[in-house]
């Protein structure tokens, strides 16, 4: 038996279907993941708000809330979170469109259990290998690159959504310059007179935020006529 990836996982079955959740936790628990079961959308909120798990497989059909719905809930809340639909849709387009809601991926029912226990230990591999490395530090910031948020010694420091796009993009390139226009890829904003000006007073309040010394910047840094570095 291949070990899970990370010990007592827990992964929340969203079903209708008592069945099926009986069938997912007789393929998961072997492994050594914990199952919690829903057999609605409301409920399936609620377990997950309680429970936290690592995984969520998700069946699109629920009574009460639907699936669709459950599934934006659910990245909205916690973006980083997977979600792997079990849908009976075998329609290219319609499992394009699952995606787009937010699913990490898909199966399709009937479903073959060694590739639905593969792919579940791939979306749990790489949320902890995302884990590993989601937080940046310098000084006493520390940014969490898969919730996004951003706190000065353990208290919450507000940036916009511009200003929390642009600090990602620069702290995931530590040491390269950024070009203004990729800080910057908005519509309207193709003039390289209106990026400049735009990305500079981004830049000039990221930096008030989160450097020691806005006006003599340590970790934001100005590579003239080109963009911005992120140096540590």
């Amino acid at each position: 038996m291949v070990e899970p990836i990370g010990s007592m996982d827990t992964i929340l079955v969203v079903d209708h279907d008592r069945a099926n959740q009986k069938v997912l936790r007789l393929l998961f628990e072997p492994e050594g993941y914990l199952v919690q079961a829903a057999s609605d959308g409301q409920s399936g909120l609620a377990a997950f708000r309680r429970s936290r798990p690592a995984l969520v497989v998700l069946d699109l059909k629920l009574p009460r809330v639907p699936g669709r719905d459950v599934c934006r809930e659910i990245r909205k809340q916690v973006p980083s979170l997977p979600i792997l639909i079990l849908t009976a849709i075998a329609d290219e387009t319609e499992k394009v469109l699952l995606l787009e809601l937010g699913a990490d991926d898909y199966v399709t029912k009937p479903f073959s259990p060694s590739e639905l226990l593969a792919r579940v230990r791939a979306l749990i591999r790489r949320r902890h290998d995302q884990q590993a490395h989601r937080c940046i530090r310098f000084d006493d910031i520390c940014v969490d690159l898969l919730e996004m948020k951003v706190t000065r010694a353990g208290e919450p420091i507000y940036l916009t959504g511009r200003e929390l796009r642009i600090v990602e993009q620069l702290l995931r390139a530590p040491g390269h310059v950024v070009p203004r226009q990729e800080l910057l890829n908005r519509p309207g904003y193709h003039q390289r007179r209106l990026v400049s000006n735009a990305v500079k007073t981004h830049i000039s309040n990221v930096r008030r935020k989160l450097e020691k010394h806005p006006k003599k910047p340590s970790h934001f840094v100005t590579v003239h006529g080109v963009g911005y570095k992120f140096v540590r």
